[in-house]
């Protein structure tokens, strides 16, 4: 399996372990020490009947708003039947997509939700915006995890471009990790410039931190996935958009060295 989307796998394996525990579907692997699942139960498809004709997404996270709401993130999205994703031609299809989704008891699946629409309301409409020039038959945009912060939302998206007759499932190419941001009553989003004119913040031979966002404080604590394994940054709230803003964990407590201390870089 060609290096990248190994990566992408072991990362949506990961995620989807995680999350799964807590929505109720089935996941594998043995459990951390100390930690024990009481139960879990399949939900089902999910966003299924919408008003905008999707059949599938690529990929699932979610991140909370100000409001309260839940937005629901995806990459590459169907819209309309299909017999397989294998080989299926990406180039008129959205990038990535978003939900709303409101306040509700989900132990039944999501019921009250609605996709971000075109001003006709009848596609889904896509979040992080292709650049002038960037061709979708060539080039991706999967929009991973974010966060919210005050008014503002902000994502985290893999930048990847598409190999000349190579299905998608079997290679590509990951140009880095990028950052969008958007108001939160509008949810339009615009990709932030990173140093050295570029638009990826983690070039693809870099750990692309984003994969998984979570705030503690003052601090955003946010994951990153290499070939070996998952990685740890943090930034202070105010300066996500910072690239030099950014430390890393280079040093932690672990079982054979409980007493050590964490030290960022």
């Amino acid at each position: 399996m060609a290096g990248s989307e190994l990566m992408r796998r072991q990362f949506l394996s990961w995620a989807i372990g995680g999350c799964t525990a807590l929505v109720g579907a089935r996941t594998s692997g043995g459990a951390e020490p100390g930690i024990s699942v009481a139960g879990v139960h399949a939900l089902g498809r999910q966003f299924s009947g919408n008003e905008v004709g999707v059949t599938g997404m690529d990929g699932a996270t979610s991140l909370v708003l100000s409001s309260g709401e839940a937005l629901w993130v995806f990459g590459d999205t169907v819209e309309g039947p299909f017999e397989s994703i294998r080989k299926v031609d990406l180039a008129p299809l959205r990038s990535n997509t978003g939900v709303i989704v409101s306040r509700q008891d989900v132990s039944g699946g999501v019921k009250s939700f609605r996709f971000l629409a075109t001003a006709d309301g009848k596609r889904p409409r896509q979040l992080v915006p292709f650049a002038k020039g960037e061709d979708p038959s060539k080039t991706r945009l999967w929009a991973i995890h974010g966060a919210c912060v005050g008014r503002r939302a902000y994502l985290f998206y893999h930048r990847i471009s598409l190999k000349p007759g190579v299905d998608v499932f079997a290679d590509f190419s990951l140009e880095g990790m990028g950052l969008a941001r958007g108001d939160v009553d509008k949810l339009e989003f615009e990709r932030l410039a990173a140093p050295g004119g570029t638009r990826e913040f983690w070039k693809g031979d870099q750990p692309t931190f984003g994969v998984w966002v979570e705030r503690d404080g003052e601090y955003l604590y946010v994951w990153g996935s290499l070939m070996t394994g998952m990685l740890l940054a943090r930034v202070r709230v105010e300066r996500i958009e910072k690239l030099g803003a950014y430390e890393y964990l280079v040093e932690a407590p672990t079982l054979k060295s409980p007493s050590a201390k964490p030290r960022w870089g």
